[in-house]
């Protein structure tokens, strides 16, 4: 079986938020698409760590909580009953 030939195309693309291994020094990045005549067609893209450097670099300018922006809060039972007393008395000057 022969080697598969290799070519360079250029594709538009997004920008997403990807969580990647603390210490990576290199990424490859495979996707799938359809083309123009709507057949399969596999891409890939290697980003060296120059590349990981910038993604982080405008991930931490670009959002407000840095690693913290998905994290999830969960309220205690003290803040339950706070928040409670605050709609009860809201309802009665109602």
């Amino acid at each position: 079986m022969g080697k598969m030939e290799l070519k360079e195309v250029e594709l538009q693309e997004i920008n997403i938020i990807l969580k990647i291994p603390e210490n990576a020094f290199f990424l490859e990045v495979k996707a799938s698409l359809m083309d123009e005549n709507g057949q399969l067609m596999n891409v890939m893209k290697k980003l060296p760590v120059q590349d990981i450097f910038k993604a982080r670099q405008d991930f931490l300018q670009n959002v407000e909580d840095g690693d913290e922006y998905d994290a999830r809060y969960v309220l205690t039972d003290e803040s339950m009953e706070y928040l409670t007393g605050l709609q009860e008395a809201e309802d009665g000057s109602n």
